[in-house]
């Protein structure tokens, strides 16, 4: 990770200049005439066991830059369950807070407003370090939820799509989409944009219709071609969980698409199903709710939890 925000900064050169300055003898050219690439490898190669050391000094060429600097690391959580499970002595969790207590300590010791850290992720930071037991180590961020788009953008960016293709709608076609997703993601906005367009434009339709809408969803965005989109986000998922978890998340997933709803009827019963096969497995589908909620997988209401996201929910 260091290694990449050293490739990151490589074009800045007054910093990636002081941050190579004690390292110059690493270097058969001067810094200037080093590749990004070649900048990272020798990074990386050089400096692995001194990551600490490095990540610190590199931070600190970015907060003496004469202008704000913004760090920017997405799916952190991953990268940290990665370090959960490749860590080969068993203390992953160790490894985790090492990492997080570092970024702290060194973000928390420079003077001023820069750099600025963003760490981002598709799962959720928060559920991770709580399981982990280390929600101090984050405490210094301030979170910010990008939840999905409500009706009017999501219709209003349908509008904006079809007319820059000049793909003409039918009334009803914009809101009608939105309908069939449940939720206003953007990349599954476009998504469906773009298959209705093809859907259109192979059959030499004038224009797009309701049931155009209807039989696109049902054809293509849950048939084969729809598929890579899908498994994404049960991809992300099981990133995000041990294999336990993640067992009991598609559990209670299976559960609220085909019942509509999981309700905490429904969780006992999982609790009595998975007690004597699963260790903790009460609190391992508390986590798991934590998580598919927190991800926008799920949202609790009256009753239980419900999907919010039809698709996915039918899919």
């Amino acid at each position: 990770m260091i290694a990449d925000l050293a490739e990151a900064v490589h074009p800045v050169r007054s910093i990636s200049s002081r941050f190579a300055a004690p390292m110059r003898r690493w270097f058969s050219k001067n810094i200037e005439e080093v590749s990004a690439s070649g900048f990272r490898m020798k990074i990386r190669a050089e400096r692995s066991g001194r990551w600490q050391r490095t990540g610190t000094d590199l931070i600190r060429s970015c907060a003496e830059h004469d202008r704000r600097v913004l760090l920017v690391i997405d799916e952190l959580p991953i990268f940290l369950m990665r370090m959960l499970r490749d860590d080969r002595d068993n203390n992953g969790a160790q490894s985790v807070d090492e990492f997080l207590s570092w970024v702290r300590s060194v973000f928390q010791g420079i003077d001023g407003d820069s750099p600025i850290l963003v760490v981002s992720g598709s799962i959720g930071l928060a559920p991770l370090v709580k399981r982990l037991g280390l929600p101090d180590r984050i405490n210094y961020l301030h979170p910010f939820r990008l939840g999905p788009w409500d009706s009017q953008t999501s219709v209003e960016c349908f509008r904006v799509l079809a007319s820059s293709y000049t793909l003409r709608l039918d009334q009803g076609v914009r809101d009608a989409v939105y309908e069939a997703l449940g939720i206003g993601i953007l990349h599954h906005v476009q998504s469906y944009f773009a298959h209705l367009r093809d859907f259109a434009g192979i059959r030499n339709l004038d224009r797009v219709t309701v049931e155009n809408v209807a039989e696109v969803y049902r054809t293509e965005l849950l048939g084969a071609v729809g598929q890579n989109d899908l498994t994404h986000d049960e991809t992300r998922l099981s990133d995000a969980l041990d294999e336990d978890t993640y067992e009991l998340a598609l559990e209670i997933l299976n559960e609220a698409a085909i019942r509509d709803v999981f309700t905490p009827d429904a969780r006992q019963c999982l609790e009595r199903l998975y007690s004597s096969k699963v260790e903790e497995a009460s609190s391992r589908i508390g986590e798991a709710l934590d998580v598919l909620t927190h991800a926008g997988y799920l949202e609790a209401g009256d009753g239980g939890h419900r999907f919010p996201f039809q698709l996915l929910k039918n899919w």
